[in-house]
């Protein structure tokens, strides 16, 4: 295919092809152009498959319900996501800690500053900080069955840590739950290189935040200018939190269900 087009090519600067010649070089690099733009998108959806994540959105029948009696709460989530908290994990992830207030000590809590926080939520107000979060992604929003806390975290205390974890705190039933869904890191950086930098010497590894670079980064997300697995990630995290429901009486137990 290349030789004939080179041929064509040829023909047409030296004057010597007719127009039939020239329609069929034309027709040829249009081929090509053609088979090279479907290789690029077999490439791209099989690099979306192999994090998990499917082409579109899942279908509501593939989604995992997640009930808590103690809690008192359900949500559900796409089966492809992995249950954990492994941040160096190449594929999303949701991680959903159920920690009953008064019999479990909660790291930076004492009891009643607990007390507070689910009140000052409730009441509209973002309470206390779980640590590390991006100051302006700090916000409350509404969930059906009251108010919950929101954030966005990208490192904590290591100036080498780059993490993408979206938070979700509420309370309810004298209970403090915290939904997180952590994005693919590697994969991440890796699509969106201009946000990160070389630290080879001081973090024994080539990428590192620019950090002055964290806040545009949460705003092209909040945007939806983001592109594949960055911004998957990140709505995927407000599609869950709409099946949130609080005053489920069901037992503890995760199944696959079926949406109507």
């Amino acid at each position: 295919m290349k030789k004939i087009i080179i041929i064509g090519l040829v023909l047409m600067l030296s004057g010597c092809a007719t127009n039939r010649q020239i329609e069929k070089v034309i027709n040829d690099i249009k081929k090509i152009s053609v088979e090279l733009s479907s290789k690029r998108v077999k490439k791209e959806a099989k690099n979306i498959r192999e994090l998990g994540i499917k082409s579109g959105q899942t279908k509501k029948n593939e989604w995992q319900k997640y009930n808590n009696k103690e809690a008192n709460f359900s949500l559900k989530f796409p089966e492809y996501v992995n249950v954990g908290k492994n941040e160096d994990s190449d594929k999303i992830q949701i991680n959903i800690d159920v920690i009953e207030i008064g019999k479990v000590n909660i790291a930076g809590f004492n009891l009643e500053e607990l007390q507070n926080d689910a009140k000052m939520i409730e009441n509209g107000e973002y309470g206390k900080d779980l640590g590390w979060s991006l100051e302006n992604s700090r916000k409350v929003r509404e969930i059906t069955g009251g108010n919950a806390q929101e954030n966005l975290i990208l490192s904590r205390d290591d100036l080498c840590d780059v993490i993408f974890e979206r938070n979700l705190v509420f309370y309810n039933n004298n209970y403090q739950i915290i939904l997180s869904l952590i994005g693919p890191k590697n994969q991440i950086i890796n699509n969106h290189p201009e946000y990160f930098k070389e630290e080879k010497e001081r973090c024994q590894k080539n990428k590192n935040w620019a950090f002055e670079l964290q806040s545009k980064f949460y705003y092209e997300l909040e945007q939806k200018n983001m592109t594949g697995v960055t911004q998957e990630w990140y709505n995927l995290f407000d599609d869950i939190v709409k099946t949130l429901r609080i005053g489920n009486n069901s037992t503890t137990t995760k199944e696959t269900e079926k949406n109507e």
